[in-house]
């Protein structure tokens, strides 16, 4: 009987090793898996920049320019000769942002030769289509599409309204994820539960609170109890 409890509990011990170096395992290769994520992600991001300023190079820009928030959209602007007002459209409106990034992307692909499935690789696959774009043979003409035209006062005020409608949309926006935070937790602004005592009795704060009326006349004596002003 002792051998069979001793082998039974070796059994145990073995399996329990088992399952410990099991977890072990998974948790490493877990790790491993991240590490490659973020070492690739880490490898795009450096080739995209590194493909975007040899492109604002051939163009004539300097590359530098290409890793400046902002400026980078402006020079862009200045490569695809569209108008510099774009870029609050392209930073500060939704939706029409994406497609406008298309439109640039079109005619930063036709500037350097390249046809319209280019401008889809650009879009979708920017790790493998800039670097083609980058140092490739392919050569930028500035003389693909002309001068952007001065802005109307319709474009103008259309822009004026666009930017309007953004803001406004964003305090919507805003609010409504306010009111929804402040429904789930209605008693989120109320705080701790308190307790407080005084001659008149306990008074509770606890959300659905009680409160009670009745004077505290513990250690009092009769005197005090009948003291006139006591209640």
């Amino acid at each position: 009987m002792h051998n069979v409890a001793h082998l039974f509990g070796s059994a145990l011990s073995h399996s329990g090793d088992a399952g410990v170096a099991g977890a072990g395992a998974a948790g490493g290769a877990l790790i491993g898996i991240f590490l490659f994520i973020a070492l690739l992600a880490v490898i795009i991001v450096a080739l995209i920049l590194v493909s975007t300023w040899m492109v604002y190079k051939k163009a004539g820009r300097p590359g530098w320019a290409s890793i400046i928030p902002f400026y980078r959209t402006a020079v862009l602007l200045e490569i695809v000769k569209k108008p510099l007002w774009w870029i609050i459209l392209l930073s500060f409106v939704p939706v029409v942002n994406i497609i406008l990034a298309i439109i640039l992307l079109r005619r930063l692909a036709q500037s350097f030769g390249k046809g319209r499935w280019f401008t889809v690789g650009l879009f979708f696959l920017p790790f493998i289509f800039f670097p083609i774009l980058a140092f490739g043979s392919s050569v930028y003409n500035p003389a693909t599409y002309g001068e952007p035209a001065p802005m109307s006062e319709a474009v103008k005020w259309a822009l004026i309204a666009a930017v309007i409608f953004a803001i406004s949309e964003s305090l919507v926006i805003s609010s409504f994820i306010s009111g929804l935070a402040t429904a789930a937790h209605p008693d989120s602004h109320f705080g701790s539960d308190s307790a407080y005592s005084s001659d008149y009795g306990t008074t509770t704060d606890s959300g659905n609170s009680g409160y009670t009326d009745t004077p505290d006349t513990t250690g009092a004596t009769p005197s005090d109890i009948m003291a006139p002003g006591r209640y």
